[in-house]
C-alpha cells in the first residue's frame, strides 16, 4: 500500500488525470465484468509509470490485475 501511495503522489498532473480517469472506469459498479483500459501516447509521456501506479494500487486493494501489450509496429 506505502508503494501505490508513494507513487500516485509522484504522478505529474496529466499522468494522475489518467489514473483518476482509469481508476473511474474500474470502481464503476455497472461494470461488473472484468475492466479493459488501453493507454495510447507517445514515447516518454509515462505510461509505464502510469501502469505500475494502477496495478500497485489496484493490488493493495485486493484486487486481481493482469497486464498485456500489444505492438502494432507491423503496422508501419
Amino acid at each position: 500500500r506505502d508503494t501505490a501511495e508513494r507513487m500516485i503522489r509522484g504522478l505529474k498532473p496529466h499522468q494522475l488525470q489518467v489514473f483518476l480517469s482509469v481508476m473511474g472506469k474500474v470502481n464503476n459498479p455497472n461494470r461488473a465484468m472484468a475492466k479493459h483500459c488501453d493507454l495510447f501516447t507517445s514515447a516518454g509521456s509515462g505510461k509505464t509509470y502510469i501502469y505500475e501506479c494502477l496495478i500497485h494500487h489496484l493490488r493493495s486493494q485486493g484486487k486481481n490485475v493482469m497486464a498485456t501489450a500489444v505492438s502494432y509496429t507491423h503496422l508501419t
